[in-house]
């Protein structure tokens, strides 16, 4: 009798995963979950693979990032264990909650996120409804309910749902008692951060001042917890663009965690790096500089030797603000470290690799490296595109730094299209008054001076210095090539005495930080000299 053929691995492990067809090799392609993979992890992690699969697709797919979903599936299934016991030891007096806290439990150990919620919201119901019937339950049943929110946001968060997750966070908040204020911050510091992973700096913001005033209020000025919070608004102020309000902020944050014995070395580097962020968006750059390597020097301390990406953060820093200071060999050095520490523990194809290559793509462009440069930033552009929402701030970041390099390329009708996506991105995210769109509009206004579209670019660059005298000190160099931009226009368009004032204002700005031979200063007295004798105009 002739043997029969023996079935393929594959398919055998396939109707373990989902019986019927090709469902489940279809949802692992579109995370780009290898199968052979899927199966490996499923063992590894000690997870059925139906429940694992169920994780997967309860991932959001518009945030979720294919390079790091391994990364992803350990934490929600770290969560779930967790969420597994709280949901094993829980004890009520309702059987109906303790039915649904059971429904629950068999849900998250199928992996049904979505039925977890509806069952975890519907015992949440009950207990609320309870509320009005016994005062004695009255507070057990609230205390509960926000347990079950919480829950919920912590899920939420996991699964990259990070809007989600901040209105549950703030439902939970919103459910406790008066005399539970300490929980109460904590659930609104959570909601915050989460306000924050999904860009929503403004309602962040809000967040975290009210929970820096209970804290503040609860455990004193100079407490740990209070510069916790403290740290979070100035990230938020910073993010907005308000760095003179964001300065004083991180300055009393770190001088907390300085003269608290109990705060980490980690978290006392985390405020050195705050604070030279914003010195260097306020161009005070030695003091930035110098926070920056006391950072770098404790973040290397702490790593011993190893990989680590707070250094590739420190080092991303510095390159930075290495690259304002035109020193293009140190800046392209630590960017090119920092990269080579994130490829290394992200892989290649990662948003935070993205950042780096397109920060490097500048200053290969201020290097007159442009093939370099190009290269560089389209990676970044693909990166950000397979990997991010068509209107995410980071795309704009992509599309300004390829149009600018593209301006003097001659390939200025895409160099315009890339322009102005860039703009309306950051138009519809930050509004008009956020030095993120005054770039924007200083970079089309430039290609459209390059275009000779001066009647154009007159009104888009005065935007631009509406927006930047308010939102940047006096003395920035970004302020002197905005008023330097502006003189050009004018010039063009004979408005020789409105030209000789914006020249010689970014001239003024200029002579605070470069030499007398430095280019710009010359370019600036040449097309002076251009403009020629204007004559008195009478008061």
């Amino acid at each position: 009798m002739t043997a029969a053929a023996a079935e393929p691995p594959s398919a055998v492990v396939l109707d373990r995963v989902v019986a019927g067809g090709n469902i489940g090799i279809e949802i692992l392609n579109s995370y780009g979950v290898p199968f052979e993979r899927f199966v490996a992890l499923s063992r590894e992690l000690a997870i059925k693979e139906a429940t694992l699969l169920n994780f997967i697709k309860s991932v959001n797919a518009d945030k979720a990032d294919p390079s790091n979903i391994e990364t992803t599936l350990r934490k929600l299934v770290v969560e779930y264990r967790e969420q597994r016991g709280q949901l094993r030891v829980f004890s009520t007096d309702d059987p109906a909650i303790g039915e649904l806290k059971r429904q629950a439990q068999e849900a998250l150990d199928r992996g049904e996120l979505s039925e977890t919620e509806r069952l975890l919201n519907a015992a949440s119901k009950v207990d609320l409804d309870a509320v009005a019937k016994v005062e004695e339950i009255r507070l057990a049943r609230k205390r509960s309910a926000a347990s079950l929110k919480r829950n919920i946001a912590r899920l939420k968060h996991a699964s990259l749902q990070h809007a989600e997750a901040a209105a549950y966070y703030r439902e939970a908040a919103e459910l406790l008692p008066p005399e539970d204020e300490a929980t109460v911050a904590q659930y609104l510091l959570d909601s915050a951060r989460s306000q924050r992973e999904d860009g929503d700096y403004r309602g962040g913001l809000k967040t975290v001042e009210r929970v820096l005033e209970i804290r503040q209020r609860l455990s004193g000025p100079d407490h740990p917890e209070v510069s916790e919070c403290l740290n979070e608004k100035g990230f938020m102020l910073d993010r907005l663009g308000l760095y003179s309000e964001a300065l004083p902020i991180d300055q009393r944050a770190l001088a907390i965690r300085e003269n608290t014995a109990s705060v980490s070395e980690k978290d006392v580097a985390q405020s050195l790096h705050n604070l030279g962020g914003v010195l260097d968006h306020l161009n005070r750059l030695d003091e930035a500089e110098a926070l920056y390597r006391r950072a770098l020097a404790m973040r290397i301390r702490l790593a011993k030797g190893e990989d680590d990406l707070d250094v590739a953060f420190s080092y991303s820093n510095l390159a930075a603000l290495c690259y304002k200071r035109r020193r293009y060999d140190d800046a392209e050095s630590f960017y090119s470290d920092a990269i080579a520490i994130r490829e290394r523990l992200l892989g290649p194809e990662n948003l935070a690799v993205a950042i780096l290559l397109n920060s490097l793509a500048v200053v290969c462009g201020a290097q007159s490296k442009l093939d370099s440069a190009e290269r560089l930033v389209r990676r970044a552009l693909a990166i950000r595109q397979e990997l991010l929402p068509p209107n995410h701030p980071d795309l704009a970041v992509s599309f300004n730094s390829l149009g600018v390099l593209l301006t003097p390329r001659g390939s200025q009708s895409e160099a315009e299209a890339l322009l102005k996506r860039g703009l309306a991105i950051r138009l519809a995210r930050f509004g008009n008054t956020h030095p993120d769109t005054a770039r924007s509009q200083h970079n089309l206004a430039s290609l459209y001076v390059q275009q000779g579209r001066y009647d154009e670019a007159e009104p888009l660059q005065g935007e631009v210095l509406a927006t930047n005298q308010k939102m940047l000190p006096p003395n920035h160099d970004e302020l002197a090539s905005n008023f330097e931009t502006m003189g050009e226009i004018c010039a063009a368009l004979k408005k020789r005495e409105e030209a000789r004032d914006c020249y010689e204002r970014a001239l003024a700005i200029y002579s605070t930080s470069r030499g007398p031979t430095d280019p710009a200063i010359l370019n600036i007295r040449s097309a002076i000299s251009q403009l020629g004798v204007i004559p008195h105009r009478a008061k």
